[in-house]
């Protein structure tokens, strides 16, 4: 399989153009070759300037034909005077043709694809920009479900507290001395009181002893009957 494209004189208008293309198309044919696909791309400007002409009128031609009839054909377009270029080039058997219009197509794509991955490239680097400029205090901010998580658990905190206050508030008071510091003072003139006055017993118990013993000693001396 061969695919070829040519370009014609831009100038020759439909009716010549068309019968220049049959021209060609009929050097494949009576050499025993056969036409699969043909695209025509129409007038468009050459890459540089080919015998004073700018522009050209692109024509594509995917055929089968015996090897040794492509050196006749090329033989026959070198001298054309109205074939300005023209390439021959062998495709591969599992060959797809395509049309210009689903090259632009694809063009397009790739087009689009190559614009969605420098977007996306500057917007890897504008995060990583910003990552690099954020200072190491700042708080992260949380994620819904943390955020969740985190006002459930202060909810619990705060009615743990609640609970615990309403338990002291209910809870009686023990009563002690409503007057501590006189029942204090009662207790220590008591012992002021009660000591000096248990002393006071002790002495007169002594006193009356000896009283009674100085007594007993006495009669004893005063008995006549008994000799010192």
């Amino acid at each position: 399989m061969y695919e070829m494209m040519f370009v014609l004189l831009p100038d020759l208008g439909e009716e010549k153009t068309n019968s220049y293309i049959a021209e060609v198309k009929e050097l494949i044919t009576s050499g025993e070759g056969r036409v699969l696909n043909e695209d025509i791309w129409g007038i468009r400007k050459l890459a540089y300037t080919i015998k004073k002409q700018e522009q050209g009128f692109y024509m594509v031609l995917n055929f089968e034909i015996s090897p040794d009839k492509i050196q006749e054909i090329k033989n026959t377009l070198n001298i054309h005077p109205k074939v300005i270029r023209y390439l021959i080039t062998s495709t591969p058997k599992n060959y797809v043709f395509k049309t210009l219009k689903e090259y632009e197509e694809q063009w397009e794509k790739e087009e689009k694809d190559e614009e969605m991955k420098l977007k996306k490239d500057e917007e890897k680097k504008e995060e990583q920009k910003l990552k690099v400029a954020k200072p190491k205090h700042a708080e992260e901010v949380p994620a819904p479900k943390v955020k969740a998580k985190i006002a459930k658990a202060e909810e619990k905190e705060v009615e743990k507290k609640e609970e615990v206050k309403e338990e002291h508030a209910e809870k009686p008071k023990a009563e002690g001395p409503k007057n501590t510091e006189g029942v204090l003072a009662n207790t220590v003139s008591e012992l002021c009181e009660r000591t000096p006055k248990k002393k006071k017993d002790e002495d007169k118990e002594s006193r009356t002893r000896l009283e009674e013993f100085d007594e007993k000693l006495k009669s004893i001396i005063n008995y006549p009957d008994i000799s010192l």
